[in-house]
């Protein structure tokens, strides 16, 4: 992206940030993330990504795996097996009812591939990845004018790596762990010429990092609520009035010292 490097680049799925928790500098690695269940991917790049600050210099990515677009009830299992013992799996499920919408997927995915450490010494050491995700989307239609959406999403990522080993080399492995967790509900009301959305999400993420020589633990959490209203005066003449309030904290814990962060904004437009 425009030759700048990974650390300039946030990627979001399902509003959950997945690069560093107190650092967004932090890059993010691909080959750990299992777009099976991706309905769309969106790429903003250029000026426009300067919106989400200084770690989007390069762009923006948002990966959204929930497609509430489909108005059929319908269920879905897949499974795959591949060498280096990789096995995958998935469920969805969808429940269409007259005023009410439900989706339920999950995905589990193994696997045991070929370390990609340049410090390796010509074995063929393997590095263990696992991963779960989850998420369950409920949306009622209570009336003609309000309508409510409820979305809870959970990630698990695990993996061990070797970093140094082979014949004649010392063994070095790295164990890390991330834990995500975000809940939003969203309610929508409509009249003829006015409009009101309200959104209170919350998120909660765990990560660390092992190695023989290091230690790193991190945690953070986020409460944000948007309120939004939009008035139709006439044909030509649109109010659109919000307000958007974000608090975050983080925290981490390293084997060469302790220090904390903790941010706190609030903003309208």
């Amino acid at each position: 992206f425009r030759g700048l490097p990974g650390g300039k680049m946030l990627v979001f799925w399902d509003g959950i940030e997945l690069n560093g928790p107190l650092d967004p500098s932090t890059s993010v690695d691909f080959s750990r993330l299992e777009l099976g269940s991706a309905s769309h991917i969106q790429i903003i790049r250029g000026p426009e990504a300067s919106m989400w600050g200084s770690g989007a210099t390069g762009a923006v990515i948002f990966i959204d795996s929930l497609n509430h677009d489909d108005d059929m009830s319908s269920n879905q299992v897949e499974a795959s097996l591949a060498t280096y013992d990789t096995i995958q799996g998935a469920i969805q499920s969808k429940i269409i009812q007259e005023k009410s919408k439900t989706q339920i997927y999950a995905q589990s995915h193994y696997s045991r591939g070929l370390s990609a450490s340049d410090a390796k010494l010509g074995n063929s050491e393997r590095d263990s990845r696992f991963s779960l995700l989850g998420h369950t989307f409920e949306s009622y239609q209570l009336n003609d004018r309000l309508k409510i959406n409820a979305v809870a999403s959970a990630q698990q990522t695990k993996s061990d790596a070797d970093l140094r080993g082979g014949m004649g080399g010392d063994d070095l492995i790295a164990k890390d762990s991330q834990t995500a967790v975000i809940g939003a509900l969203q309610a929508h009301y409509t009249l003829e010429n006015y409009e009101n959305k309200t959104l209170i999400s919350f998120s909660n993420d765990r990560r660390y990092h092992l190695n023989s020589v290091e230690y790193a633990k991190y945690k953070s959490n986020a409460l944000r609520i948007e309120n939004s209203h939009r008035y139709k005066i006439n044909n030509s003449l649109i109010l659109s009035p919000a307000l958007d309030f974000e608090y975050e904290y983080g925290k981490s814990l390293e084997s060469y010292g302790n220090f904390s962060a903790e941010r706190q904004s609030i903003g309208g437009r």
